[in-house]
Parts: structure tokens; sequence; C-alpha cells
């Protein structure tokens, strides 16, 4: 490895291990998590064309957003969205039969496949993380969880801006 390599790698790995990427996950005295992630937004597909521009959305349950390249993973921004809607959302993730959900949406589609972007959800379930792949599945918006999840997604955005790159 050159010695420019070695610098980065060095240099990379000194500021994950300062914390100056940590996120907004709390903790207890016990050790318990207090703000939890509940919702992940992952992108994927023509996102990528111009350069690491795939974002990865956080939800935390206090409302707290954080957007890192998904290729990368390093928090490039932090934002805010009403806690009435996370607190909505986690309502219908407690409300929904994820198994009885899958077998009857639709099948998804490839959109990255011709330039588009794909989407996955991870949504945090009293059960375990549940991912959901636009490819596997159409996220129809006439199903409640799909609704308020876009709104969600698209709230999220707005709180949390990922700036374009291009590559040189």
């Amino acid at each position: 490895m050159k010695a420019y390599g070695r610098l980065v790698l060095l240099i990379t790995a000194s500021l994950l291990l300062s914390g100056c990427n940590s996120t907004s996950v709390d903790t207890d005295e016990q050790g318990n998590t207090t703000n939890p992630a509940v919702f992940i937004t992952t992108e994927s597909g023509g996102c990528v064309r111009i350069g690491p521009n795939c974002a990865r959305h956080t939800l935390y349950n206090d409302g707290t957003v954080t957007v890192s390249r998904a290729s990368i993973g390093l928090i490039e921004a932090r934002g805010q969205i009403d806690t009435g809607q996370v607190e909505s959302l986690l309502i219908e993730i407690r409300t929904t039969d994820f198994a009885a959900l899958q077998a009857r949406l639709p099948p998804g589609r490839c959109s990255g496949c011709v330039d588009g972007v794909d989407h996955e959800y991870q949504i945090a379930s009293a059960t375990g993380p549940v991912v959901l792949s636009s490819i596997d599945y159409s996220f129809d918006p006439a199903e409640p969880l799909f609704a308020l999840a876009n709104g969600t997604f698209e709230a999220m955005q707005n709180a949390a801006v990922l700036e374009v790159q291009s590559r040189n």
C-alpha cells in the first residue's frame, strides 16, 4: 500500500474511532438504547451514475434524521422531523402484519436496471428488523404502511439533504 493510501486509511480510522460520526442513539444507565433507529431507507441503482449519490436516511425514535452516502456510510447531514409523524409511523408498524402485507403486495421491479432508483426500507418491528425492497415488492401507497412510510421518507429527505457529488 502506498504511503498516501496508508495516510487516508489512518485518518479515516482515527475519525471513526474518535466518535466524529456518532449517531443519535442514546443509552440509559443500564446501557439500554433510548433512541433507537426505527426506519432506514437506502437507495441503489441510477443514483450512482454521476457520483456516489445513493442516500441512506436513518430516522430515530425522537425524530432525528441522519443521511449518509449508502456506499460510504459517514453521516453528512442531520435534521429533525415532527415527532407526531414518527409516532404515526410507529403505530402503523406495530399494527402491521408483515407476512400478510408481503403476501398481498404486487411484485416490484428493478428500476435501477434502467437507470432508475430502487429503495429498500428497513423497519424496526417488535419481532426484529423487516427489510422490504422495491425490487421485490411494489410499495403500494394504497397500503396504510406505505402511505405513512413514503410520506415520512419525503420528510426525512427534506430534513437531511445529501448534496450531489460528481465524479471528477
